[in-house]
């Protein structure tokens, strides 16, 4: 079959491989845009703990550095509130959620499927919805 550059008529046979080349292009696209920016979460999340490490190492000689001049000086103990103030998030790390794999999110969407009817108007998807929390 010849087609004519003038033919605006809808030919499936074209379709499919069209469809599958674009799918085949667009699944690992999204994929890897995907990785990359768990990727570069991580990285700034290390760096910035880093950062958040060195400079409580510093304020933590800062610290020692008070408490010893201060003890040199004769004085009665720094008072446990002026410490635990100086002292509060020192060392600690934030918790961070851990980044969601595209496996992870279709499984949890193939898990809310309630029915699938697939006719010639199309595909419908149905789904259940979360159970809303109940008042007291």
């Amino acid at each position: 079959m010849i087609v004519s550059a003038s033919d605006n008529s809808f030919h499936w046979q074209y379709a499919l491989p069209f469809s599958t080349g674009l799918i085949g292009f667009a699944s690992p696209l999204v994929h890897w845009i995907k990785w990359s920016d768990d990727w570069f979460r991580e990285h700034a999340r290390a760096e910035f703990a880093n950062r958040k490490f060195n400079a409580d190492a510093t304020r933590a000689a800062w610290l020692v550095e008070l408490l010893l001049e201060w003890s040199k000086e004769g004085r009665e103990a720094m008072p446990p509130a002026v410490v635990e103030s100086l002292t509060k998030n020192l060392f600690t790390e934030t918790a961070s959620e851990a980044p969601s794999h595209a496996s992870d999110v279709l499984q949890r969407f193939v898990s809310r499927l309630a029915n699938v009817r697939v006719d010639s108007a199309g595909v419908e998807l149905g789904t259940t919805r979360a159970a809303k929390p109940t008042k007291p």
